[in-house]
């Protein structure tokens, strides 16, 4: 549990992190227009997408911690 939720923390906050202009190239290249209003539509999704995934990695952690202290304590 406690590798996942290693995992699901630093995947959320390279999520939330991540450089998004390249956003504008990525729409771009693609034959699109990339509008200021778009790109930050785009960032704002993606931030949130990787705070959920943060917010999920830290609980992860914190319920291993828990159940480590609760192991301890029985021995």
């Amino acid at each position: 549990m406690y590798a996942i939720g290693c995992i699901c923390l630093f995947l959320g906050l390279l999520w939330m992190f991540l450089p998004h202009a390249s956003h504008a190239a990525f729409i771009e290249s693609v034959g699109g227009h990339a509008d200021a209003e778009e790109i930050l539509k785009e960032h704002l999704i993606h931030t949130g997408e990787g705070l959920v995934l943060t917010l999920i990695g830290l609980w992860l952690l914190v319920c291993n911690e828990r159940r480590q202290k609760q192991k301890k304590r029985k021995s």
